[in-house]
């Protein structure tokens, strides 16, 4: 009796592709990897929000770059056709947030206090009246400022493309003020 072989391709969808590390809010740039979980595909992604094709998009290798809020889509497909399901993931990238030059504390003279961001061309929104700060709120910081008596700084940072940053704060208390107020009561 002969043998006979009979191959019949899949008509299954193939898995959708993952990505390394899942999507979420992060502090900092993500390098992101994009797995097809069948032998054999070509991976193809898009970062402006588009839907990726066989066709379109571009084709992964290596890894992607993530340094701003971003939803990745991604598709893998075959050669013999079949194409997955898009895969979505999002990525909230947060600007730094702010320091300090002088921190937070007890004071017997005057400070200046400087702001900085480690995220390049972030504006840093200040308050010193213990109010929250936001990116409408608040003083934009563009030069040392002076505390000579108690004072609460609260501080973020942001930038466009990106999530803004945790809230700094620090309370700066002098001790003549504390002096002068036990002597007055």
């Amino acid at each position: 009796m002969p043998f006979k072989l009979e191959i019949t391709a899949s008509t299954e969808p193939p898995p959708a592709p993952i990505f390394s590390p899942t999507g979420g809010t992060y502090s900092g740039t993500q390098t992101v990897e994009i797995v097809c979980q069948e032998m054999g595909g070509t991976i193809r992604y898009t970062t402006d929000g588009s839907s990726s094709t066989s066709t379109y998009g571009t084709v992964f290798s290596g890894s992607v770059s993530v340094s701003n809020n971003t939803t990745l889509k991604a598709l893998a497909y075959f050669p013999d056709g079949r194409q997955s399901e898009i895969a979505r993931v999002s990525y909230a990238i947060k600007v730094a947030t702010p320091t300090l030059s002088v921190p937070g504390g007890d004071y017997d003279a005057p400070q200046s206090v400087s702001m900085s961001c480690a995220t390049y061309g972030a504006t840093i929104r200040y308050t010193v009246d213990g109010a929250g700060p936001s990116t409408t709120i608040g003083t934009i910081y563009t030069e040392p400022i002076t505390v000579d008596t108690e004072t609460i700084i609260k501080a973020i940072a942001y930038k466009s493309g990106m999530s803004q940053s945790n809230m700094k704060s620090a309370l700066y208390k002098f001790l003549f003020q504390i002096i002068i107020n036990k002597t007055i009561t």
